[in-house]
């Protein structure tokens, strides 16, 4: 028998309150050495999915057994599985596990309005606007995903033309719209994933020892290392917050307007993240991030999962402990909605991760059981206190 395969067993001996002393322990054990997170929600789930299976519905004895499995590991291994605001958004049943959202639906599931106009918000995808240094602006096919830099030609990365060869300008630039995504691939191999909202400026060739681009909004770089004339040539990403230095790493950048830090955050390699509001810099290493205030001069570092920073470019949510406001904000720019949370909404707290690709209305519903409801009025969502 597997270790994947002992875990499921003893997990589901232990749901049915059939555990032995020895199985018990052993349970703890691995879960406390948390040696793969993804399986063990993946195991919790087939358990869920067996209750459902078998007819179960959302019954106060289904809610005390679910209540019983998820309390009872977390008390005993003080090793949060999933945490949750609100028990009673357990006890309907909630397990966030490998991009989908499970759920054994009450009758009144979610309240709703307008569903003509909710049916029409779509989640994201591949749209991009390329615009050269004489304001000469060419909608990016929205069933590529790439643009490849080669020398003095500009095409999509299955090799269909974007603009004709020899075609001189001395920079692009790259904007994704709300609701938008795109990969650009730079002249010196560098590659960027950027996100909704954003905008990556870089020039057609890189000279002068060092390479240099502008970044708003929020993008994952992949740079690779590069030499001229036998020197090392630092990859240098300005926003309006930050310069970034970098040789060859992969690390993310969000510096969205509305949000109240600025986030770099290193997958691998090393950067020096420099503020421009205090002069000071400092080193990250894997798994480490750095914030800056937008309102003040506030810097810090900080130890993270750098793959929820990340989510986003493998087309997914992935949110831990955020509030509403942080949830809505990343939802408005994926879906292009406008979003007005009202005063009375609870300072709720969210984790858990969720495909990019679900519907909007999937996702309000699975939302809503966090004690909020929505009203959508054509691209407006008002969230209120259910």
């Amino acid at each position: 028998m597997t270790t994947e395969q002992k875990f499921k067993e003893t997990l589901h001996n232990y749901k049915n309150g059939q555990c032995s002393i020895a199985e018990l322990e052993w349970l703890m054990d691995y879960i406390r050495s948390s040696q793969s997170t993804e399986m063990m929600d993946d195991a919790i789930t087939d358990e869920l999915l067996e209750e459902i299976s078998n007819g179960v519905t959302d019954t106060p004895e289904m809610r005390q057994k679910l209540s019983h499995l998820y309390a009872g590991i977390e008390k005993r291994t003080k090793v949060k599985v999933v945490q949750w605001r609100r028990w009673y958004a357990a006890a309907a049943i909630l397990v966030i596990t490998l991009g989908s959202v499970f759920f054994m639906y009450q009758k009144d599931k979610t309240t709703i309005e307008n569903n003509v106009s909710i049916n029409k918000i779509k989640p994201g995808s591949n749209r991009a606007v390329l615009t050269l240094a004489n304001g000469r602006s060419i909608v990016l096919n929205a069933a590529k995903e790439m643009v490849v830099i080669d020398g003095d030609r500009m095409q999509y990365n299955d090799g269909s033309e974007i603009l004709p060869k020899g075609t001189k300008t001395d920079f692009y630039t790259i904007s994704t719209p709300k609701g938008g995504q795109y990969q650009v691939l730079l002249a010196d191999g560098t590659k960027v994933w950027l996100n909704a909202a954003s905008t990556l400026k870089y020039p057609s060739s890189f000279n002068g020892g060092r390479r240099i681009i502008e970044f708003e909004g929020e993008g994952y770089f992949e740079v690779v290392s590069n030499e001229q004339n036998g020197k090392k040539m630092p990859f240098i990403v300005k926003t309006p917050q930050q310069e970034i230095e970098v040789l060859g790493t992969g690390f993310n950048v969000n510096n969205y307007l509305d949000e109240k830090v600025v986030t770099t955050t290193l997958l691998h390699g090393r950067v020096n993240v420099f503020s421009k509001a205090t002069g000071k810099q400092m080193s990250l290493k894997p798994n480490q991030q750095s914030t800056i205030s937008t309102i003040g001069t506030d810097m810090k570092v900080k130890d993270i999962d750098a793959e929820t920073s990340v989510a986003w470019k493998n087309g997914y949510f992935k949110f831990d402990e955020a509030d509403i406001w942080v949830v809505m904000r990343q939802l408005s720019r994926w879906y292009d909605i406008d979003v007005e949370v009202d005063k009375s909404v609870p300072a709720l707290n969210f984790s858990g991760k969720i495909k990019r690709s679900e519907s909007f209305k999937s996702l309000l519903d699975q939302l809503s059981y966090f004690g909020v409801r929505f009203e959508v009025k054509g691209r407006k969502v008002f969230v209120e206190k259910k």
